[in-house]
């Protein structure tokens, strides 16, 4: 199930500096956030046919691809963020934003299981949809502007 996910992170990470080499780090940055909000909203469909398992899995097979190419947008962006806006400290940002990554990382499953505790694991992604749209630049923003390859 988590095979999509693994090798679609993979192939944005690699892809991903081609990518801000035309587009920018910002624009790469967003696609990721993005896709990754597209992975939840895949998962929030696959509750309304959960019971077809003829067309769930497929669903969630492309929830996890998208989450696996929005991980591998976004993570090596954040990287690059982290060092322009700290160049003073490029090393402790940055092992600061992945241990971050990790916690995040680590946590998850403690989510999930609370969710799927209370009967309603679909409240993790209608939760967590929002704050992952919110959390990437706006076209007007002026944040995410520092890096350029």
């Amino acid at each position: 199930m988590f095979v999509p996910q693994v090798f679609a992170a993979i192939a944005a990470s690699l892809g991903g500096p081609g990518l801000a080499s035309r587009l920018g780090w910002k624009r790469a940055y967003l696609a990721g956030s993005r896709l990754t909000w597209r992975s939840m909203a895949l998962l929030i469909a696959g509750r309304f046919v959960q019971s077809d398992q003829g067309v769930a899995y497929p669903i969630l097979l492309a929830a996890t691809a998208f989450l696996g190419l929005g991980f591998g947008l976004t993570v090596p962006a954040l990287n690059t963020f982290t060092s322009e806006f700290h160049p003073g400290a490029v090393d402790r940002s940055v092992l600061v934003l992945n241990a971050l990554l990790g916690l995040g990382t680590a946590l998850a499953p403690v989510f999930v299981a609370i969710f799927v505790g209370l009967g309603a694991w679909v409240g993790l992604p209608v939760l967590a949809a929002p704050f992952q749209r919110r959390s990437g630049c706006s076209r007007s923003s002026q944040c995410c502007t520092a890096a350029r390859p």
